[in-house]
């Protein structure tokens, strides 16, 4: 499958199908512990889907959980804080994650 999703991300134009294939594509690394990798796939994700509330998600838990990176996950956490239109629920959401992530900025 992991093939199948990198080739779909190279050659699908913009679009809900390419974001599709790219959060697929990025989960299989991380369920491979390819985290590097992962993480090269949620960046571009984030720089071609700005508006895109899941794929910051993505970024800011592999950055957090995984590559120890509080300060990126903590710049990615506020950057979806300022998508247009998302719901209070979900700033609650985010604001708690930027809390957490700003305690351990500090540790």
């Amino acid at each position: 499958a992991k093939p199948l999703l990198q080739r779909a991300l190279q050659t699908l134009p913009m679009g809900d199908l390419r974001l599709q294939a790219g959060r697929l594509y990025a989960r299989c690394l991380q369920r491979a512990k390819q985290f590097d990798e992962a993480l090269d796939v949620w960046s571009s994700l984030v720089e071609d889907n700005p508006t895109q509330e899941q794929v910051y998600e993505g970024l800011a838990k592999l950055l957090e959980h995984r590559q120890k990176d509080y300060p990126a996950a903590l710049e990615t956490t506020v950057r979806a804080q300022a998508i247009p239109g998302i719901s209070k629920f979900r700033q609650k959401c985010w604001k708690k994650r930027a809390d957490r992530l700003q305690r351990k900025c500090q540790t």
